[in-house]
């Protein structure tokens, strides 16, 4: 009801909008204005596609083409393929070499993103190989927690809110570089200012209940300044429903606001944002039947209760019944920033970004599955907070530009969790439980000095040097012990067992991009970097808490790429552009410490080096008659060279959750019909096979010890389609066009796993090995609506 109210008074605010915004000869629609972050040092001057100076910009074909880094931008017709309900994370599916997994389908759940193996995000047990290398931003504002490397992907739960998406592959240049870069940077751009004023509201239903609203409204420049506001909010019920008709409800909502000034000699900006993702979590399911696992679960003398068997193969899309076991989470991260650009003179230009973020997750729990578990509830709720500033200089000099600065963020993070159970015999409370508990502060302090030289001898050529120091303080204090501590009483046990720990870090980080012009129309290029980070943190009984930490080390990322990018301008009559690149790529991560969950929230943790080859591909073109096609894709090994756990050896295994190979590709005509036009469009999207995680992969002194599984989860394909239709229409006085559009995702309604992992028989309680999955989105089908003015 919230979000029908909030959409109705949307819609009704319109025809005042229209009076307050002032008149403008052409509306700019916010999916056409650019956005993204291309090197950040170079100030924004403003053209003539309505970008205003102080506005981001996503880099454009030509800075693709001659830059020495592997970069894809997606743009907001790409984007909008992840369907009208998707948050930004899921867009990312469409980049090449990627692969998003998560427990729903709409923006208000979490996921987890891959590119190339570099992963970051929570939506499964654990166990991927390159979690944390990859660095995730927002308006160029770092998302990433600097304790635990991990970014919350349901605070960015609204996809219509943002108008690119770029990705740098590898350790990219020393300037753009963050803590999380090894393995590449995603930056999600939220719809920025115009030079000239307008505005969109989208309206949005369908299957499962699922509704969704979301506007911007854009002031154009006015007496130098630039403004826009946007938000969204949206809700529905989840594809899997309980025996109990529980049907997983979930919840997002989000607002942002940007600002610009352009004065002699510069320009400055101020953001803030503000988002929230909120969802029921469907258990993972058996693939197979087991005697042992019903929907009812266990008695509590541990006998099972007689009830329908809980697998895929007696309902594909069903779960548990709420009072039976049920999972509720949620992300908000907010966050406040400005950057200036300013000329210095003939000298260059000092740039300088200051940012303070919070982040607050909650994760609570019932777990009635197991009748009178001392774990019958719940509750994580960890916060972190960052404070940054980057301050560099870029300076133009003959035949090369020099860029040299650094940052420095402080980060503080409370990892806090506890279990429970109120009923005799155990009369727990959420403050002094009797089950598992943990409560600890990690501060952590971040420094980067760099130094980078664009050198260019020649117009067709550019080589790229740098070197880039990093240093990384880290301190860690248990607030689970003592008498004052936040459990004091607690009956059960502290995952912590130590009372505090600190460790300092530093490396040099050298790099190498280079990009030859062979024509005007194509370039070969090729780079190396070298980039480092701390180990995660925070999970229960990791780090600093139950592993000493004095002797752990940077781990470290090592890419190599090479390849080449062409784009075409109307190369012939009836293609308007075509734009094309492909590039092999070597990415070692090695001193890796690989953590996984388990039930009850302990952490298994291993140490190991994986190695991900493979090639990455896109095109993109635009043909005569308004047609466009897009095409990304990889094919990729990987492998760990080393893994250890439990004193075990699994060297040589596959790493988890790395496809194979990745495809996908589309087509769209946009026709004109007298005053409309209408745009049918479909893609494919294919995800090739890949290696799962498996906590019982050999049977230590110990008992069971996880690892990379030696099975695959099983490559799965879908098809999609839409049409969509524009008219104009006149209101107010001002132009206006109404677009309607019908999607209907996974239309051939193919049955498929995103995610597996084997068990060890813990999770049900059954003590019987068993393969778990979630289950991909069945056929979807939503209505759109929206107006832009």
């Amino acid at each position: 009801m919230r979000d029908r109210r909030i959409l109705s008074c949307l819609f009704a605010a319109v025809p005042a909008l229209l009076h307050v915004l002032p008149a403008r000869a052409q509306a700019v629609p916010a999916g056409l204005a650019q956005g993204g972050a291309v090197d950040i040092g170079t100030v924004s001057a403003g053209d003539s596609s309505g970008a205003p100076a102080g506005a981001s910009a996503a880099p454009t074909p030509e800075q693709v083409l001659h830059s020495g880094d592997t970069v894809r931008v997606l743009d907001s017709t790409q984007m909008g393929a992840a369907g009208p309900v998707a948050g930004a994370a899921q867009a990312l599916a469409l980049a090449p070499g990627a692969n998003v997994t998560g427990y729903g389908n709409t923006g208000s759940s979490k996921f987890t993103v891959s590119l190339d193996g570099a992963t970051n995000g929570w939506a499964g047990a654990g166990g991927y190989g390159g979690n944390a290398l990859l660095q995730v931003t927002l308006d160029g504002v770092p998302m990433n927690n600097p304790s635990t490397g991990l970014y919350p992907s349901a605070a960015l739960p609204q996809l219509g809110m943002f108008q690119s998406t770029t990705v740098t592959y590898g350790g990219g240049l020393a300037v753009n570089r963050w803590t999380n870069s090894g393995g590449g940077t995603v930056e999600f751009t939220p719809i920025q200012p115009t030079t000239l004023s307008g505005g969109d509201i989208t309206g949005s239903y369908g299957s499962f209940d699922q509704r969704n609203l979301v506007f911007d409204i854009r002031s154009g420049t006015i007496d130098g300044w630039s403004s826009v506001i946007a938000g969204g909010v949206g809700g529905g019920n989840d594809f899997r429903t309980g025996p109990d008709g529980f049907a997983n409800p979930g919840h997002n909502e989000a607002l942002y606001a940007k600002t610009t000034k352009s004065f002699d000699g510069g320009d400055v900006a101020f953001g803030a944002y503000y988002g929230e993702g909120d969802a029921y979590r469907p258990n993972v399911i058996p693939l197979s039947p087991n005697p042992a696992i019903t929907i009812y679960g266990y008695d509590p003398a541990g006998h099972v209760v007689p009830g329908p068997l809980y697998s895929e193969k007696g309902g594909f899309y069903q779960s548990l019944p709420q009072a039976a076991w049920s999972k509720y989470d949620k992300d908000i991260w907010w966050d406040v920033y400005t950057r200036q650009n300013v000329r210095l003179g003939d000298v260059g230009v000092l740039h300088n970004l200051l940012w303070f973020s919070d982040e607050v997750r909650l994760h609570d729990k019932i777990y009635n599955y197991q009748q009178d578990s001392p774990n019958a509830l719940e509750r994580l709720d960890p916060t972190n907070h960052t404070t940054g500033d980057k301050l560099w200089v870029t300076v133009p000099l003959p035949y090369q530009t020099v860029a040299a600065g650094g940052y420095v963020m402080r980060s503080f993070y409370n990892t806090k969790a506890d279990f429970w159970n109120p009923l005799p015999p155990y009369g727990g409370t959420q403050y002094t439980p009797n089950g598992p508990y943990r409560s600890g502060n990690f501060t952590q302090d971040n420094l980067a000095l760099f130094v980078q030289d664009d050198i260019s001898p020649v117009d067709t050529l550019h080589i790229t040097p740098a070197l880039r120091l990093v240093q990384f303080n880290v301190s860690y204090s248990n607030q689970a012990m003592g008498p004052d501590a936040q459990f004091a009483g607690a009956t059960g046990t502290d995952q912590s067992q130590f009372a505090g720990g600190s460790n300092s870090y530093h490396a040099l980080e050298p790099s190498l991009a280079a990009n030859w012009a062979v024509r005007p129309w194509l370039a070969l290029y090729a780079n190396y970097t070298q980039v480092y980070q701390t180990p995660l943190v925070g999970g229960g009984g990791g780090l600093y808490q139950a592993v000493p930490a004095t002797g752990t080390q940077l781990e470290q990322a090592r890419e190599a790429q090479a390849g080449f990018k062409t784009h075409f301008v109307a190369p012939l009559s009836w293609i308007d552009g075509i734009d094309t690149g492909a590039n092999v790529f070597d990415l070692r991560f090695s001193k890796q410490v690989i953590t996984a969950t388990l039930f009850g929230g302990a952490e298994e943790i291993a140490l190991g080096t994986s190695e991900m080859r493979g090639i990455n591909f896109y095109g993109d073109a635009d043909i005569a008659g308004g047609v466009h096609c897009f095409v990304n894709g990889a094919v990729e090994t990987t492998q760990y060279t080393s893994y250890t756990s439990g004193g075990i050896d699994f060297s040589g295994r596959r790493v988890p959750y790395v496809p194979a190979s990745t495809l996908n590709l589309g087509i769209s005509r946009a026709i004109p019909l007298d005053r409309v036009i209408v745009t049918p469009a479909a893609w494919y999207q294919f995800i090739g096979q890949q290696a799962y995680y498996n906590d019982a992969a050999a049977i230590g002194p110990n008992g069971p010890v996880g690892a990379p599984s030696r099975s695959s989860i099983a490559g799965y394909q879908t098809v999609n389609l839409s049409l969509d239709a524009k008219f104009p229409v006149t209101a107010e006085g001002r132009d206006m066009t109404i677009d309607a559009s019908l999607s209907v995702l996974n239309v051939l309604g193919a049955r498929y796993n995103f995610f597996e992992y084997g068990s060890a028989g813990a999770y049900f309680g059954n003590g019987t090995p068993v393969v778990l999955g979630y289950q991909g989105a069945p056929r979807s089908i939503y209505g759109q609506v929206g107006i832009m003015f």
